[in-house]
């Protein structure tokens, strides 16, 4: 009985799979001409447009697939360049379809653009209560700009920049002033909904490195970003917690479309020259100007007192002309010294994307290699930078994104040391009869550089006085960094009025760095600690960040809007960083103190760092016309002590839209009015890994065989945040069809609580300082006015002028 059941079973099992099988369909796609259409896509959607299989048209049309299981489902035809087909599967077999071309013919057409879209909150343009400005980068499609920072230069209102000099180098941003004296000024970077780190974190020690050395401010091509969006007020930027203090800059990249594939390139090439510079004395002005300062000086002061002035003015070989002094050539030249560290420069920046899409995935692919020769010799960035963005949309209820970037840049530059001046500023204070290079008995220069252990001017002992041509012709200072970033975005429609969202990103960067200062520039002989200095430095970073998100939006008899908000949102950083120093070094190649170097410095560091964010927030509009929103952030950070770790900020705002106002309708020159007043608080942490924990070294000196310690910082149990309070009112204005748009802000910022770093205390204490410390206020107080104007708007072309004007009073209180 047994075996007999097993073989029914079998039987069964084997019958249904042949059923299954035979669940078939064939037919064949053309288009209206009769002509097969090969490639065309034949998928299976149920009713909530989720696919469930799919396949493709062979060379001549034809197709075969297999059905699923049940009825209730429709057959796709789509093609590209024809309309898509959905046929409603009732039992057929065969089916052969007939697509028609989808051309649109459009005459005459009249685009009016308002502002649309909606923010992290779920809340359109219109719906704001916060200070924001956007910025379309299509703008500067042809404009010469390689960084993000050029592309904002000068075109947002209370945005200052102050872009680096060299090639990749970092630029400082400042959103509404300076907010805190010691705390982080930099605004967050938020990219595709995940904050994009651009600050070194306090524990990171490369002896004298700084941000410049470490590249730009976000390390991707401007080609590949589609807007920019500052939020600067702190109800704005309430969402994005304490990295938010210092305003918000949110870059949402270019995606795919649905249409043909597009493929795009631009290369661009540009040549910098840089103006003459102020006005500099030559040979006789500077020997003259030099020996008469002199000789005032001794007759101001008499013999007795200017004795040593009066025996530089006489035995100075530098600036007297005696041809018997065995450097009387070097030092009877005219020298440009300005002329001998600068260069022509330029920069080619090349671009390629390709990108498409069909109803269910769009795809966009981009590669990118800038190339730039800076001004000053010896300087130089290279940028090459990927894209990858995929949007794939399951059903009319779940999608998802993913965005996937990879960047390598290289940046050259010159190292002068710490606290030195650039080869700018030497070359400015140079003598200019003084020559860069040896001169032979032909009164001709040679390769070799003229570089006296002292001088007139002093020597690198003690003025740091050095050879600028040498510095920047010799000096390595090679920075290489890749970034590899990953983004990945699921949304789900729950129901109608309730969405959820996710998103979870991930950030890896390294950043190598090799540093050679020759005693060649600096003068100092073979022997000296100082020559041939040397530096190899590597950081390793890493960033994880998610963020759940749900989102509520309803309207109620057609004149109560309702949008509720709630957040989580966590992030990670882990920062490992090497970093050694020697002396003696051969070469910039052998940096690394196994070469064989002296050893002058070396260590290491690891740290991790944690943040934890729930938002809610609540906007209520009745009739279009009357708003009020109101939201909270509790936030916590271990860069705080246990009793003061977790924080909680709160915003307000209202907003009334006079333009929906009948009395406002009736005016024809009208078409939208708003005036907004929002307050709101947000909390800004010290920097560093757990700052506020008391730490120990260890001393030279040893307790029987014991190694003894001493304590070296104290323990900030009581350290609280810096808190940030803003109030902020302003209007929104667009006139005459909406050709021009109007936006003014009044801003009153108080920063109390104000952290403060390494403050001196009485030794007493047993330390020296505290590493931390909560004194003073700060006040920054201010306009806005943003007015753009389109003077010609047609099908063919247009002309519009933009114009910003802010003025910000920053005052420290106490």
């Amino acid at each position: 009985m047994k075996i007999k059941y097993k073989i029914t079973v079998i039987l069964l099992l084997v019958f249904s799979l042949v059923q299954a099988q035979g669940r078939m369909i064939t037919g064949n796609v053309k288009d209206a001409n009769g002509e097969p259409l090969p490639g065309c896509n034949v998928s299976i959607e149920n009713e909530l447009n989720r696919s469930l299989s799919g396949t493709m048209a062979d060379f001549d049309g034809n197709f075969r697939m297999n059905l699923p299981s049940g009825d209730n489902f429709f057959i796709v035809f789509s093609f590209i360049g024809y309309k898509t087909e959905k046929i409603t599967y009732t039992g057929q077999v065969s089916l052969n379809v007939v697509l028609k071309e989808d051309n649109v013919t459009l005459e005459d057409v009249t685009i009016v653009a308002e502002r649309g879209g909606k923010n992290s909150l779920g809340l359109t343009q219109k719906e704001l209560v916060t200070a924001t400005q956007t910025f379309n980068m299509d703008v500067l499609e042809n404009a010469p700009t390689t960084s993000i920072e050029d592309a904002l230069q000068g075109r947002m209102a209370g945005v200052d920049i102050i872009s680096g000099g060299d090639p990749g180098s970092r630029s400082s941003i400042r959103i509404r002033g300076t907010a805190s004296l010691n705390a982080n000024q930099e605004p967050l970077i938020v990219v595709d909904g995940v904050p994009y780190p651009t600050t070194i974190n306090n524990d990171f020690n490369f002896n004298t490195a700084n941000d410049e050395d470490f590249g730009a401010l976000v390390n991707i091509s401007p080609a590949d970003i589609q807007s920019i969006e500052v939020l600067k007020d702190a109800a704005a930027t309430a969402v994005w917690g304490s990295r938010g203090a210092n305003g918000v800059l949110i870059f949402t990249t270019k995606k795919g479309s649905k249409g043909k594939t597009r493929f795009t390139f631009t290369s661009r090439f540009d040549v910098k020259k840089e103006p003459n510079t102020i006005p500099m004395l030559n040979t006789d002005q500077y020997i003259t100007l030099i020996q008469d300062g002199l000789y005032n000086a001794y007759k101001d002061v008499g013999y007795a007192a200017g004795y040593d002035v009066l025996n530089s003015l006489n035995n100075e070989k530098e600036i007297a002309f005696d041809p018997l002094y065995v450097y009387f050539d070097e030092y009877n030249q005219e020298t440009n010294w300005l002329d001998e560290v600068t260069q022509t420069g330029f920069t080619t920046d090349n671009s390629f994307s390709i990108s498409g899409g069909g109803d269910k995935a769009t795809y966009r692919v981009s590669l990118g290699y800038l190339n730039e020769l800076g001004t000053t010799k010896g300087t130089g960035f290279e940028r090459f930078s990927s894209l990858i963005s995929v949007n794939y949309r399951f059903s009319d209820r779940f999608r998802v994104t993913s965005d996937f970037s990879f960047s390598e840049s290289g940046r050259d530059s010159y190292w002068t040391g710490s606290g030195v001046s650039s080869p700018r500023g030497e070359a400015l204070n140079k003598m200019p009869n003084m020559s860069p290079y040896v001169i032979d008995d032909n009164n001709t220069r040679t390769e070799e550089y003229f570089t006296p252990y002292e001088n007139f001017q002093g020597s690198w002992s003690d003025n740091k006085m050095y050879n600028p041509v040498a510095m920047v012709n010799e000096s390595k200072n090679r920075t290489v960094g890749r970034n590899a970033r990953a983004v990945f975005t699921a949304i789900y429609d729950i129901t109608k009025d309730l969405e959820y969202k996710g998103v979870l990103g991930l950030d890896m960067r390294t950043t190598k760095n090799k540093r050679l200062l020759p005693n060649v520039a600096t003068g100092v002989r073979l022997v000296d600690s100082q020559s041939n200095l040397s530096s190899d430095n590597l950081s390793d970073n890493m960033y994880f960040y998610t963020e759940n998100r749900l989102l509520y939006r309803k309207v109620f008899a057609q004149k109560h809007s309702l949008v509720l908000t709630g957040i989580f949102q966590t992030n990670e950083a882990r920062n490992a960083s090497y970093a050694s120093s020697s002396s003696g070094t051969p070469s910039s190649s052998l940096a690394d103190p196994t070469g064989g170097a002296a050893v002058s410095g070396l260590g290491s560091g690891n740290s991790l760092s944690r943040s934890v964010g729930f938002i809610s927030n609540a906007h209520y509009t009745y009739n279009e016309r009357y708003t009020v929103s109101a939201g909270y952030r509790y936030e916590g950070n271990s860069a705080m002590g246990k009793d003061t770790r977790w924080g909680g900020f709160a915003t307000l705002g209202t907003a009334w839209h006079f333009g929906e106002e009948g009395w406002a309708k009736q005016l024809i020159w009208l078409n939208e009015g708003k005036l907004r007043l929002s307050w709101g608080q947000s909390g800004n942490p010290p920097g560093g890994s757990y700052p506020y924990v008391g730490s120990f070294s260890a001393l030279s000196q040893n307790y029987i065989t014991m190694t003894a310690i001493q304590p070296s910082s104290m323990q900030l149990d009581n350290l609280k945040w810096e808190t940030v309070t803003q109030t902020n009112l302003g209007i929104d204005l667009d006139l005459f069809r909406r050709k021009l748009h109007i936006t003014a802000d009044v801003y009153d910022k108080l920063t109390s609580d104000m952290l403060h770093k390494d403050v001196n205390i009485p030794s007493s204490t047993g330390y020296e300082k505290v590493n931390w410390y909560n004194s003073g206020s700060m006040s920054n107080k201010g306009i806005e006015l943003i007015l753009g104007y389109d003077v010609i708007r047609n099908k063919d072309w247009g002309l519009r002028f933009d114009v910003n004007m802010a003025r910000n009073i920053n005052e420290v209180i106490d």
